[in-house]
Formats: C-alpha cells, sequence, structure tokens
C-alpha cells in the first residue's frame, strides 16, 4: 500500500506539469494552475498523505505485533498441551496436587533419611513416602539400586525378565505411581533427583550439559576426573557424613560419571577417607577406577580385568540385530558379563568395606546401566533389552540375597527404582527420526551467516543458542523455536541417509510437536500447574500400570 499512495503522487505530479506550457501564454496560463492553486493543493495533498501514511503504519504495527504474538503463542500452547498430558499428579510448591497423588524420584532421600533418623533434612520437592513407618532402631545400611532405563514401560513390554524384582515387589512396598518428576528424562538430572530430593531447577543439573559462564559445559566435567561442583544443593549423602561427624559409610557404584549425583561430594572424608565412587573406565580400554583421583576412590577390593575375561569368554552371544552391535570399548557395554562384573564389584566391596559394620548407617548407591544402553543401540523392544534386564534383575536377586544373609530382619534397607523409562522404535511410535547434525546447519542456514554463531551446540533434547550471537542477528529464542515449528522430516535428511532408509511417507510430517524457548519456560516459574487441566492419557488414565505379583 505505501507504493501505491506513491506512485498516484507522482502521477498526479505529471499531469500538473504537463499542464504547464513552457515559456507560459495567457492561454495557457488561463488553462493551467496558478502557484498559489499548486501551492495550495500540494499542502492539501501533503497532510492527506500524512494521515494515510500514520494510518497505515499504526496498520502495520499492529499488523505485526499481532504475527509475533501470534508465532510466540504457538510453541507455548503446544507446551502447555504437552504439560498437561504428561505432569498430571506432581506435587507443586505449596503441597498443592494436581489430580491424583504421584510419587517421585525426588521422595527417595527424605524417605531414606526418614529411615536413618537423619532429622531436618529439607527435600525442596521431595516427601516421605507413604507407608513407610520410622523404625525404633536405624537399619546398618541402605542400599538403592537403580536400573537404568528400566521404567514401567519397559518392564511391561518384558513382564517375564524379572522374577527376583517381582518376587521383592510382593514382600516389601511397591509404588506403581512413580513417575521421574521432572523434565528432561535423563540420567544425568535423575540421579541428583535421587541423591537430592529436589528437581532440577533447585539442584542445577538441568542435562547432561548445563551453561558456564556462557557455553555449554559437561555436567560432571570428565569421566575419572569428576567435578560435581554444578550441584547446587548438598546430597542426602554428604548432609549424612555431616550429621555423624564423618562415622558412615558413603559409596556409590555406577557405569558413568552422571551416576555420581546419587552421592555429589559425599562429605568431607567419611570415616576419614574419601567416599567410594566408582565407573567403568570405557574411555580407557574397561576396567573399575575411581570418578576422581583425589575426591575420591574404589572399594578395597576390586575384581581384576581377568575376572573379566573369563566372564566374556564363556558368555555366547546371540547374535541378535547384529547390524546394530556397538564396536571398541563399548562392545560389551549392554552384555551380561559387564552387569555380572559389576554384582561381583557390589559383593567385594561388602567383603573389603565397612558396609553396615559402623556406628551410623551405611549408605550405597549402585546403577546398571545395560538396560539403559541396550535400548539407545537395539531399542527396549529388541530381544537384547531382555537380555540385559534378566541379567539386571539375577544381580537385584543378588544383592538382596546377601543382605539377607549378613543381617538380620529390619537392619538392611534395599531401594529399587528406575531413573526413567525408553522409547519404543520411532516407527512403533508413529513418529520420525531426527538428526541433530541437520538441525544444527537448518539453524545456521536460518539465522547466518553472522560473525557471532547463533547456535552453540545441538543435543538430543535441547538447543544451546549464544546470547551474543542472538543479539547480533537480532532474533530472539522464541523466534528460533517459532523457526522449528514447521520443520520436517524431509528437511532433516542428510545426504548420507540410504534411499532404502528414508521413511517417505512422512517427508511432509513436521518432527516437533511443539519448541519451548528458554524465555517461554522462564515465565511459567512460580505458575500453579494445576490451571492446566486434569491432563489426558489414551491409554491409561492414571498412568499407574497394572498389579503383576
Amino acid at each position: 500500500p505505501r507504493h501505491y499512495h506513491h506512485g498516484n503522487a507522482m502521477i498526479r505530479s505529471r499531469t500538473i506539469c504537463f499542464g504547464a506550457v513552457p515559456g507560459g501564454t495567457v492561454a495557457a496560463a488561463s488553462q493551467a494552475f496558478t502557484l498559489i492553486e499548486l501551492l495550495l493543493a500540494i499542502s492539501v495533498f501533503s497532510i492527506v498523505l500524512i494521515a494515510i501514511n500514520a494510518v497505515y503504519f499504526n496498520a502495520l504495527r499492529l499488523r505485526n505485533r499481532a504475527t509475533e504474538m501470534f508465532e510466540n503463542s504457538v510453541p507455548l500452547q503446544r507446551a502447555l498441551t504437552v504439560i498437561k498430558r504428561d505432569l498430571e499428579g506432581i506435587m507443586l510448591p505449596g503441597g498443592t496436587l494436581s489430580g491424583p497423588a504421584m510419587m517421585t524420584l525426588a521422595d527417595l532421600a527424605p524417605t531414606t533419611a526418614h529411615l536413618i533418623g537423619l532429622d531436618g533434612f529439607a527435600a525442596v520437592d521431595g516427601r516421605i513416602l507413604p507407608g513407610i513407618p520410622r523404625p525404633t532402631t536405624p537399619p546398618k545400611v541402605v542400599v538403592t539400586f537403580v536400573i537404568d532405563g528400566g521404567g514401567w514401560n519397559v518392564l511391561g513390554h518384558w513382564p517375564d525378565a524379572w522374577p527376583n524384582l517381582r518376587r521383592l515387589m510382593a514382600e516389601g512396598a511397591t509404588y506403581r505411581n512413580a513417575i521421574m518428576g521432572s523434565f528432561p528424562a535423563v540420567t544425568a538430572c535423575a540421579h541428583a533427583t535421587i541423591g537430592t530430593g529436589a528437581f532440577p531447577r533447585t539442584h542445577g543439573i538441568t542435562g547432561h550439559n548445563v551453561r558456564w559462564k556462557g557455553r555449554p559445559s559437561k555436567a560432571y566435567g570428565e569421566p575419572g576426573h569428576a567435578d560435581p561442583s554444578f550441584l547446587a544443593v548438598p546430597t542426602l549423602a554428604d548432609r549424612w557424613t555431616e550429621a555423624t561427624d564423618g562415622r558412615a559409610w558413603i559409596g556409590e557404584i555406577g557405569y558413568q560419571v552422571w551416576h555420581l549425583g546419587m552421592i555429589g561430594r559425599g562429605g568431607t572424608a567419611p570415616l576419614g577417607r574419601p567416599p567410594v565412587a566408582v565407573l567403568w573406565d570405557e574411555v580407557g580400554g574397561g576396567g573399575w577406577i575411581a570418578q576422581h583421583p583425589e575426591r575420591y576412590r574404589l572399594p578395597d577390593a576390586v575384581p581384576t580385568p581377568a575376572s573379566f575375561e573369563a566372564l566374556v569368554a564363556a558368555y555366547t552371544d546371540p547374535g541378535i540385530d547384529a547390524r546394530f552391535d556397538p564396536q571398541g570399548s563399548k562392545a560389551l557395554c549392554c552384555t551380561p558379563p559387564i552387569v555380572e562384573h559389576e554384582g561381583d564389584l557390589v559383593a567385594m566391596t561388602f567383603d573389603a568395606e565397612p558396609v553396615g559394620r559402623g556406628e551410623a548407617t551405611s549408605l550405597l548407591y549402585v546403577n546398571v546401566k545395560a538396560p539403559d544402553y541396550a535400548g539407545h543401540v537395539y531399542n527396549f523392544t529388541s530381544e537384547r533389552e531382555r537380555i540385559a534386564l534378566e541379567e539386571t534383575d539375577r544381580q537385584i536377586g543378588r544383592i538382596a540375597d546377601l543382605l539377607a544373609e549378613r543381617f538380620a530382619p529390619g537392619e538392611a534397607v534395599l531401594i529399587v527404582t528406575a531413573d526413567h523409562g525408553q522409547a519404543p522404535t520411532v516407527n512403533l511410535a508413529g513418529g520420525v527420526r531426527l538428526d541433530p547434525i541437520q538441525l544444527e546447519r537448518f539453524l545456521r542456514r536460518r539465522f547466518g551467516p553472522s560473525v557471532l554463531p547463533v547456535v552453540e551446540y545441538v543435543a538430543p533434547s535441547e538447543v544451546y543458542l549464544a546470547g551474543a550471537g542472538l543479539a547480533e542477528m537480532g532474533v530472539s529464542d522464541a523466534e528460533v523455536a517459532a523457526s522449528l515449528l514447521d520443520y520436517t522430516y524431509g528437511e532433516n535428511l542428510g545426504d548420507y541417509v540410504p534411499p532404502a532408509a528414508v521413511d517417505r511417507p512422512h517427508l511432509d510430517e513436521r518432527i516437533f510437536a511443539a519448541v519451548l524457548p528458554a524465555s517461554r519456560l522462564a515465565a511459567l516459574r512460580g505458575s500453579d500447574l494445576g490451571d492446566l487441566g486434569p491432563g489426558s492419557f489414551d491409554a491409561d488414565p492414571t498412568g499407574i500400570p497394572p498389579r503383576a505379583w
């Protein structure tokens, strides 16, 4: 419209000019405009033009503002839909419940504190699990065993793979209405929640990476040189060591650096030594190592490499889904030998360390990674998942029997939990695959080139944006999010994808149901999630699996 009005003015001025005869005569002058009339006409027209432009620009600003509000609201509305579905039953600050009461991973730390007699442990987001009485005499040891990736959907898919767990469920307290309680549903966040009784918004481990000094950084540093400094609140192990003046044995036996969140720092030299904290040296070719050479230590006895080699030699690989087999140092990541070898380490720790033999309750945290690793490599619908679950269940039974042999009834507590569930293959779920490499390239093309990059790093669950790059380009995180709303599977395909692997019926299908800019998530802080409604679950309105024991 602006060009249209400007064009009309140009045509009128030419018409006026053509009406004036060069040199001028009386006859020509009588048929033309006088100078005063010309000036008056120009003045009147200028006033009209200014008014038209004012109306136009106000309308244009209104349109742009409406468009911006609409684009910003789309991710939010989609986010609210997801939140309504996924967060039903979460306990909110102040004690208000949205829907049926649900248990979360944050409840494990205050429940353990309740059992061992640690009064005053402030779990920001957790509460004592109902039905757990305070024992007259505290137990000598509490073992928390985490089946990595062993959520209800995985157990339900392989119902015959966990007989020992089924037996323990029948004998003890089982909470079927348990959820992770926070997002993202990844290992690093979950284990910090288990250790602290707080969600990521409080404990600070918001993913496998966190932002530090404006850059993405690994949440716990490098394997073998772990640093728990990003944990913003003390763990139960930290508080217990302080409350007992260092008289309690503290330990963590896991596979990766992220499992360290269950003990954090582990207190200041419990029993006069660094706490036990162990991971598998996958980068270095195998073997158990301390999470850090100075902050933590290995147990006083560790199974030898030769014993692991014997387990590997005795194992016959079934050859299932062999085309996905990991190579190199990860080749045995989700096989029974590595699970049994970790079980040997736990048993030797009880032999060599004063676990359950001190004045104060010992705290041992164990993570078995193989079920989650099998899901990542083969998917949990593969028979490989069943095999990993069966061996993990065998080690659960082994630890339960060990506790029953060494301790009288009531002297030992075994807590078994998953840190999260798993997703089925994308084809079964009706979705499409996402390639982070192509996603990053798309964003760099869309918001570049620039001197400072807009995209710093793309992870499976989040995109890290550079504030300086956004400022240079004059865009917001909401605009970046909006650009992905209609991003399709076809746009995400790299030229390295074999034609046979392309899911052609879904080429024009959108990848994301919602894209959540950090600014919008921050705006939800302090909101009452109960206002989002009761949630919607197609298969099971409560999300509680049926009793199977």
